[in-house]
């Protein structure tokens, strides 16, 4: 084969496998920039509600979640919001109110500034702009929660006054949850008992009407995860 044939085919070849990641994942942040942290208050911060966050359902399923930090300043008072969230919404890039973003222990962290009642941005007291810019993407997961009944996080509100960051009030887990399940192709109630954490028999009993037989593909089942104690949930089907 003859060298410009190779080259051909090679950008052929880098131009389907970018339509099938295009295909298949969501691209965003491409446009913002990667900060770092210049106050060491944040990551303990982050450390406090990272560990608050496994006590929430959504933790205990493994699902994946990310963190946003919200920053406002209010009657000369700065509020520093901390929030663990499954939430995608904070990803779209036609609502996107981030500033920039940093991974810490393995989780993306969004950082927004709703500094409106002043002009100079709240930021730069925690955070510092690099010239990084970073294209991620992500994939939806099997399982995802019902955002028309809510969607479960875990929320620490801080107060910055002096240089110092201090805990004002904590919004921890709730109590219960409602999480939606596609069928695929392939599925069986078993490897879908193991994907959602729980058995086939809270599968299969829907409001006390037992279904044997697999809904057909497509087919969206409702669930409500109750968060019990020590890790543990009870299910229940809420829906066909």
């Amino acid at each position: 084969m003859k060298p410009f044939r190779i080259i051909i085919l090679t950008i052929v070849l880098l131009f389907f496998t970018r339509q099938m990641a295009t295909a298949q994942y969501q691209n965003f942040l491409d446009s913002l920039p990667v900060f770092e942290v210049t106050d060491p208050q944040i990551y303990r911060a982050l450390d406090t509600v990272l560990f608050h966050t496994k006590e929430c359902i959504f933790s205990i399923l493994d699902r994946p979640y990310h963190f946003v930090i919200d920053l406002w300043e209010q009657e000369d008072k700065i509020t520093v919001r901390i929030r663990a969230t499954t939430h995608y919404g904070n990803l779209n890039k036609e609502t996107l109110q981030a500033k920039g973003f940093f991974h810490y222990k393995d989780y993306l962290v969004l950082v927004e500034d709703r500094s409106w009642t002043s002009q100079e941005a709240i930021y730069p007291l925690f955070f510092s702009k690099t010239d990084s810019i970073q294209a991620l993407y992500f994939i939806e997961y099997s399982g995802y929660p019902n955002r028309s009944k809510g969607v479960e996080t875990a929320s620490i509100y801080y107060q910055y006054k002096n240089g110092i960051l201090e805990e004002e009030e904590r919004y921890i887990c709730q109590e219960y949850l409602w999480y939606v399940y596609k069928i695929k192709d392939g599925d069986t109630w078993e490897s879908i008992a193991d994907k959602l954490k729980c058995s086939v028999e809270e599968l299969q009993d829907n409001q006390g009407v037992h279904q044997e037989e697999l809904p057909p593909v497509g087919t969206s089942l409702t669930f409500k995860y109750y968060r019990i104690e020590d890790g543990r949930m009870r299910v229940e089907r809420t829906s066909w």
